[in-house]
């Protein structure tokens, strides 16, 4: 199972004034402070190197970014006050509520 997301995102890629550049690579971390990477590519893929890594497809929901991933986890990234923010929903959860988690 996927553990929840602690509060840190750095992107390695260009990140424009209204529109961020998704394409790249991510990097996440848990709430106990450990990191992992995720990678989105130009061809909408999404892998992360999570557990025996995650593979999912992304898209953009206006300013955001949305990752879906085969496991049922949706992620949404978004730019907020000069850096990111994202919130995510645990398989089974309902999308039009509250999320799993944030940061």
């Amino acid at each position: 199972m996927r553990a929840v997301f602690g509060f840190a995102l750095l992107l390695w890629s260009t990140v424009g004034a209204q529109a961020f550049d998704p394409v790249g690579l991510w990097r996440f971390h848990h709430t106990d402070g450990s990191a992992f990477f995720g990678r989105l590519y130009p061809d909408h893929r999404a892998t992360t190197d999570f557990g025996d890594g995650e593979t999912g497809l992304w898209r953009r929901e206006g300013e955001a970014v949305r990752m879906v991933y085969t496991d049922g986890w949706d992620d949404l990234l978004g730019a907020v006050d000069g850096g990111f923010a994202k919130r995510s929903w645990e398989p089974g959860a309902d999308r039009c509520g509250p999320p799993t988690n944030e940061n």
